[in-house]
């Protein structure tokens, strides 16, 4: 079995990931045979570089690694990436065209476009003037409430934690003495496990007995010391004149929230958002082999005008739990996951089709960061001095294949830290290079690597012969004797 992909330097990803259907259309969506790569000694090639299982096998044999399929697919997969960044370094390729910035940080984008929409949509319908702060305060279902709070621990002996409630009791005894609330806060000691907050609340957000306490106070009233198991608490709540400004702020935030979730809600009727009833085992599937499905056209939910497929899905993938927690996911908190991401590019389709992109100082900030990123791959495999250096290209392709077979295996042996290529940078790097992966040489590589371990363990605790000693030569005295 293998996995391949090819294609050209200047089509670099854009809007999505579906151009992989183009760039990988030799796969198929599950039969993906291991006729592609006849030849098992190489488990893996990148561009022109190839690593052998024998290779892999002991780098992998001489790890702590588990040796089983996903754990030399991970490295030989880890090994491509590596390959096809250090290549298109020598030759000369920046990895910071507009192109490529955009595709490695497109999470970003969107996201930065998204909030620009929201921004908008809620300076246009949302209003919050003093009329509107009086009416909430004096309604009192939401509350602005300033705490104090000094954390207990369990392993704390009662002597210690009454020493704590001791405390609490002295703070607020200056509070209730006429001491200033802000500068018997600004006087807490973190070390002590004291610190301070305010936050706007209903009831059925605070634990009951807060709640109870903090639900009866009068403008300017302090509550009593309220002890529960992880900490003391002091409650005030502060005049309408003191918190105007903090209080409408919180009240704006609690509606533009509130407006975001509306509006994320309305997307599934709006756009006739339709999840397939198999997506959940598409979704699993994609999960456990992301690099074998991801040129699937298979079509996990329908909106209207297009299709969310498992290609579409995969680019996701890095940004979501671990691979474990989806694993365990029940059907329908798949199908939840799959019209959630459907929504999420409806939000960047209707963000893109207002109008809001990126502006130049955000398109610089995220440059920078993927050059920062790229950078510290770059000094990971030692490319510097050897980029500097004037040779042919096929020594300079030798020497970068050696320096990241060293990285790899130093990183295997623990004695390097894995400096990982940013994923979607590695995405776009596979969709527009050649590279394959064989599935049936990742098998022998398993095999080999098991046999090599054990072999290293057996030598390690051998008992080894005596040495023998020969015999020592005569003496003088033994030889006058004679």
């Amino acid at each position: 079995m293998a996995v391949r992909s090819n294609g050209s330097k200047e089509s670099y990803l854009k809007a999505s990931l579906v151009c992989l259907t183009a760039t990988c259309s030799v796969l198929t969506a599950c039969d993906l045979r291991d006729a592609m790569t006849t030849e098992i000694e190489v488990v893996a090639t990148a561009a022109a570089q190839e690593l052998p299982v024998d290779e892999l096998a002991d780098m992998m044999a001489r790890s702590s690694v588990p040796l089983n399929r996903a754990a030399v697919e991970r490295w030989a997969l880890i090994w491509v990436d590596y390959s096809l960044f250090a290549q298109r370094l020598a030759e000369g390729d920046s990895l910071l065209d507009s192109v490529a910035v955009r595709a490695a940080r497109w999470y970003d984008i969107d996201s930065i476009i998204i909030g620009r929409m929201r921004g908008a949509l809620a300076e246009s319908q949302i209003r919050v003037d003093d009329a509107v702060v009086d009416s909430v305060f004096t309604a009192g279902r939401h509350r602005l409430l300033d705490l104090i709070v000094i954390q207990v621990t369990a392993d704390m002996t009662p002597v210690e934690r009454e020493q704590r409630r001791r405390a609490a009791a002295a703070l607020r005894a200056r509070v209730a003495g006429g001491g200033s609330w802000d500068r018997v806060v600004a006087e807490l000691d973190p070390n002590a496990g004291a610190r301070s907050g305010r936050t706007f609340v209903t009831r059925e957000v605070l634990p009951s007995v807060l709640a109870d306490s903090a639900f009866t106070l009068e403008p300017g009233g302090l509550t009593d010391v309220i002890e529960a198991r992880e900490a003391f608490y002091i409650v005030r709540r502060p005049l309408l004149a003191e918190s105007r400004a903090d209080l409408a702020l919180a009240l704006r935030d609690t509606l533009v929230s509130r407006m975001q979730v509306a509006y994320f809600d309305s997307l599934p009727v709006k756009w006739d958002i339709r999840v397939t009833r198999r997506a959940p085992a598409l979704v699993r599937q994609a999960v456990r082999y992301p690099y074998q499905r991801a040129a699937s056209t298979e079509v996990l939910g329908t909106f209207r005008g297009g299709k969310f497929t498992v290609t579409d899905f995969v680019r996701w993938i890095p940004l979501l739990p671990v691979q474990g927690q989806l694993a365990a996911a029940s059907d329908d908190q798949l199908r939840e996951l799959v019209q959630s991401l459907i929504q999420s590019e409806m939000l960047v389709l209707e963000a893109r089709e207002r109008g809001y992109g990126l502006q130049d100082e955000e398109y610089n900030q995220l440059k920078q960061r993927l050059a920062e990123q790229v950078e510290q791959v770059r000094a990971a495999l030692d490319l510097d001095v050897l980029l500097g250096t004037s040779t042919t290209p096929e020594m300079l392709r030798r020497m970068v294949q050696l320096n990241v077979a060293r990285h790899l295996a130093d990183v295997l042996g623990g004695e390097r830290r894995l400096a990982m290529v940013p994923p979607f940078l590695a995405e776009t790097l596979r969709q527009t290079s050649r590279w394959e992966l064989s599935y049936a040489a990742v098998d022998r590589t398993v095999e080999q690597a098991k046999v090599s371990r054990q072999q290293m363990a057996q030598a390690a605790t051998a008992i080894r012969p005596p040495l023998s000693v020969p015999p020592s030569p005569p003496s003088e005295g033994r030889r006058d004797a004679r």
